[in-house]
């Protein structure tokens, strides 16, 4: 009886510990190899008309917060939105855009106008927009859903509303008094939403 018991006792473990390589096997293999990332940072509100000081503000907000959200992305995706940053050219234009979103890859970084295509740099000096990935990098992220209906339909990025649309700030709960929750909600939108865009090429 104690024999059979031990060689019971023996299989259930075994059981276990190939169960256990399976699944540690399988969360490896779903970890992207590749540790490139882009940084995507903006606020949800408008703090400053000088655009020289909101520019320098969005790199020491964006320095200073943790990711709200980790989103993974196709290679493909990846290549198409860190372009904005990566392959951009200069351009002559009478128009400059307002340093807005902050976007940071490891060959550097780049200001964009929200839910428009206008892009520049520190010295807000204009480039030409890869409209096509400034579009893929809104509807990937979903940008739209951190912002009021009329915010997005300012913009020339959309002509309507998306029908994933989802108010992020419509879902802040767990407080006792509206009050309070309207003063975290402003918090939040004064210090900013910073998504980490993950490449998951292998």
């Amino acid at each position: 009886m104690k024999k059979n018991l031990g060689l019971i006792i023996l299989f259930l473990i075994s059981v276990c510990a190939v169960i256990g390589v399976f699944y540690t096997h399988e969360k490896t293999r779903n970890i992207p190899k590749s540790s490139d990332s882009i940084i995507v940072y903006f606020q949800t509100i408008f703090t400053t008309s000088d655009k020289f000081k909101g520019a320098k503000n969005k790199i020491r907000l964006s320095d200073r917060l943790h990711p709200n959200d980790t989103i993974l992305l196709s290679h493909k995706d990846f290549m198409i939105i860190s372009s904005i940053v990566n392959n951009r050219v200069r351009c002559k234009s009478d128009t400059i855009g307002v340093p807005e979103m902050y976007l940071k890859t490891k060959e550097g970084h780049i200001f964009l106008t929200r839910f428009t295509y206008y892009v520049t740099d520190d010295n807000m000096n204009p480039y030409i927009p890869n409209k096509e990935a400034i579009r893929r990098l809104y509807d990937i992220c979903k940008i739209y859903n951190y912002f009021e209906k009329e915010n997005i339909m300012y913009g020339k990025l959309y002509k309507k509303i998306p029908l994933d649309y989802s108010y992020y700030y419509a879902h802040k709960n767990g407080f006792a008094n509206p009050e309070d929750r309207m003063e975290e909600i402003i918090a939040e939108q004064k210090k900013g939403i910073k998504l980490l865009l993950i490449d998951t090429y292998r």
